[in-house]
């Protein structure tokens, strides 16, 4: 799978093309990428195989800093789970912004995860250890199994349904 985020959205290619020869992707150069980021020029290669690839783009970060109730974007159930999963019918995976769980970051990821964060990133060992102790509710914190597992599905399901899992 591809994961990609930049500062004010997702900055990736959306089409690009392989060899049918031997599946490599067509690369370009310096020249080529800053001309098709500032014009959007394609270089297409005859006989090439076309790929399209979609993402959505995030909120600027002045845009969650004007909302975040004192509850940290990443830890709200309301934001994670009952807007985006419930009323809005998001069936993606929801995951953190880098290093949100960092001590300066503001959010716990056994917290993450019980409010619907799939992927805490990048997934540290103090992250993997919060998660674990907080399922014997080690350190003053709570996780369900069940929230767990839920994120697990959700990660499952996407890969198995994406057109490059084989």
């Amino acid at each position: 799978m591809v994961l990609a985020d930049g500062p004010a959205g997702i900055r990736i290619q959306s089409h690009y093309q392989k060899n049918p020869v031997n599946g490599a992707v067509y690369n370009m150069n310096d020249y080529e990428r800053f001309e098709n980021r500032i014009f959007g020029t394609e270089f297409l290669h005859d006989g090439g195989e076309d790929y399209y690839q979609y993402c959505s783009a995030i909120p600027v970060r002045t845009l969650l800093a004007q909302t975040l109730n004192g509850v940290h974007t990443a830890n709200s159930c309301d934001l994670c789970t009952t807007a985006a999963r419930k009323e809005w019918g998001f069936a993606g995976i929801i995951m953190t912004d880098w290093t949100t769980t960092n001590a300066d970051g503001g959010s716990s990821a056994a917290k993450c995860i019980a409010a619907g964060n799939d992927l805490v990133m990048p997934g540290t060992e103090t992250d993997r250890r919060e998660i674990l102790d907080a399922l014997t509710a080690e350190n003053d914190q709570y996780l369900a199994e069940e929230d767990l597992t839920a994120c697990a599905k959700r990660m499952l399901e996407m890969i198995f349904s994406s057109n490059l899992y084989e």
